[in-house]
């Protein structure tokens, strides 16, 4: 653990020396808890199928499994500040680990849909903590590093995306079920809130007085598209899997494997986006991104041929990989050019931006805003 991470009340507001970032405990903390939280999302994706089936479910019926994880966003993003508030951002990790174990456990217990609905709203609801929490955590351990500290975030968030659909495949393969995969995600969580146990989390500072006038229509409309990837990216997570299988006509197995692609493809694009972001202006990245997503979109639903389904889904990925960190970016950029006093909002529970202080980011507008894409099918 560094020294950085073990001091409860620092809060980092300068340069950092050059070179990479400290991980320290606390880094590796947050890094590996929403690396667990985007698992649990994702082998939703892979379950929902063999939920449909099992329960007789119509389409209309099984898409209530992601409307009450949404429903759970919601909630927290608009208590979930009082709750950290008041019980402190360890205990609401822990929380939040437990929520992910318990929620995976009772979705697999489920006897009837109303259980394994309740079960998913439990995971959205706890889970999502962790999104509330580390964005701002990762702001006070890394200061004017915070950004790179964003980008370790996302490259290990896409391998536990891309882990969901593989483990479900070999769970299918090999007989054990979709059930063993979610049980997988569970003992995740949990063994990562007890290998960190005694890691010391950087608590909030103080609430700073917040300043600045109103917020330039460019900060709402790069605002706007932040929630659009962020909606995007749940929409393949959740219903890739069942659409490979349904629409593609792959059988279960290759279905959970290859919608692995999406993941793939938003692990190589922030990967490539790291090494771009300084050479090439964010505006033309963005453009670059939704082109290639628009291409993805072609290959996955017009061609009509298994295996160029399977590419268009890597090449979704691709593009949507970079769309959030950039969107975040230009947004973030649009509030430094009003108002420096609140010059760097960080991501919340639905990973957009929000106008408040550096220590204290609000989930609020953006969770609100993220379900209604979310859940729109």
């Amino acid at each position: 653990m560094t020294k950085t991470d073990a001091v409860p009340s620092l809060h980092i507001d300068t340069p950092s020396p050059a070179g990479d970032i400290a991980r320290g405990g606390a880094t590796w903390y947050s890094w590996l808890l929403v690396g667990s939280y985007v698992y649990a999302l994702s082998v939703q994706g892979n379950a929902l199928p063999f939920l449909q089936a099992e329960f007789g479910l119509s389409y209309r019926a099984v898409s209530l499994h992601s409307s009450a994880i949404a429903a759970g966003i919601i909630l927290v993003g608009l208590f979930g500040e009082r709750v950290i508030r008041r019980i402190g951002r360890s205990a609401s990790l822990r929380l939040a680990a437990g929520g992910l174990a318990t929620g995976s456990v009772l979705l697999c217990l489920s006897p009837a849909p109303w259980a394994s609905i309740a079960s998913c709203f439990l995971i959205g609801l706890i889970g999502t903590l962790i999104h509330a929490v580390v964005p701002a955590l990762l702001a006070d351990i890394h200061g004017e590093r915070r950004a790179e500290a964003y980008a370790g975030q996302a490259i290990v968030a896409c391998v536990f995306g891309l882990s969901a659909p593989l483990v479900t495949g070999v769970c299918i393969a090999l007989a054990l079920g979709w059930r063993a995969a979610v049980v997988v995600g569970g003992i995740l969580a949990i063994a990562i809130a007890i290998g960190f146990r005694r890691t010391v989390i950087v608590e909030r500072a103080p609430r700073e007085q917040r300043q600045g006038g109103a917020l330039p229509p460019a900060f709402w409309a790069y605002w706007a598209l932040c929630v659009a990837a962020t909606a995007l990216e749940f929409s393949i997570l959740i219903w890739a899997p069942a659409y490979q299988e349904r629409v593609v006509g792959l059988g279960p197995a290759a279905a959970a494997t290859a919608a692995a692609g999406f993941p793939l493809g938003m692990l190589v694009g922030r990967i490539v986006l790291r090494r771009l972001v300084r050479r090439i202006a964010p505006r033309r990245l963005l453009v670059a991104a939704l082109a290639i997503v628009f291409l993805g979109f072609l290959l996955y639903r017009d061609v009509g041929w298994p295996a160029i389904a399977v590419v268009g889904t890597f090449v979704i990925g691709l593009g949507i990989g970079p769309l959030y960190p950039l969107s975040a970016l230009s947004a973030r950029r649009r509030t430094n050019a009003t108002s420096p006093a609140s010059a760097s909002p960080s991501p919340s529970a639905s990973r957009c931006c929000s106008h408040r202080s550096r220590s204290a980011p609000s989930p609020t507008r953006s969770a609100l805003a993220l379900p209604i894409w979310y859940c729109r099918r």
